[in-house]
C-alpha cells in the first residue's frame, strides 16, 4: 500500500501509523502544492489531517480526490465538527474519523472499498446524507 498523510501540523496519532503490508508512508504538509505531490505519489490511501481547517474540508477532499481519483480519503478532524465531516463524505471520502484516532480500522476499510466513519458522528452523518438533509 502506498499511504500519503497530508497534515496540518504533525500530530502524535499519525508518526507511529502501522503499515501491515509494508507499504510506504509518505508525509506531506498541506500548502499549496500538496496536490502536485499526491500526482507524484499515486497513493492508495490518503489521510487528511484537517486540525486548523475543518470549514475547508469538502474542498480539500475534492481537490486531493481530482489529483488522485483512484485513492481512498480518510479524513482526520474533529468530533464536534459533524458540518465539516459531513462535507468531506459529500466530496468523496471514503471514510471520517476523530481524535483519539485507530487508524487502522479505518484503513483496512478503505482499502476493501468499504465506507468508514467513526462511532460519533456514524449515526449524525449517515441520516443527513441518506435523507438529502444539508
Amino acid at each position: 500500500m502506498n499511504l500519503c498523510v497530508v497534515f496540518d501540523r504533525e500530530t502524535e496519532a499519525l508518526p507511529t501509523l502501522p503499515l501491515e503490508d509494508g507499504g510506504i508512508v509518505h508525509w506531506i504538509p498541506n500548502d499549496d502544492g500538496f496536490e502536485r505531490r499526491l500526482g507524484w505519489y499515486q497513493p492508495n490511501i490518503v489521510v487528511l489531517d484537517l486540525r486548523r481547517v475543518p470549514a475547508e474540508a469538502g474542498e480539500i477532499v475534492a481537490r486531493v480526490r481530482y489529483a488522485v481519483p483512484h485513492a481512498g480519503v480518510l479524513v482526520l478532524g474533529a468530533a464536534r465538527n459533524l458540518e465539516a465531516a459531513e462535507a468531506a463524505m459529500r466530496a468523496g471520502a471514503a471514510g471520517y474519523i476523530t481524535r483519539p484516532a485507530n487508524l487502522v480500522p479505518a484503513l483496512r476499510a478503505i482499502r476493501s472499498d468499504r465506507m468508514y466513519i467513526t462511532g460519533t458522528a456514524r449515526q449524525s452523518i449517515t441520516s443527513r446524507i441518506v435523507n438529502g438533509e444539508s
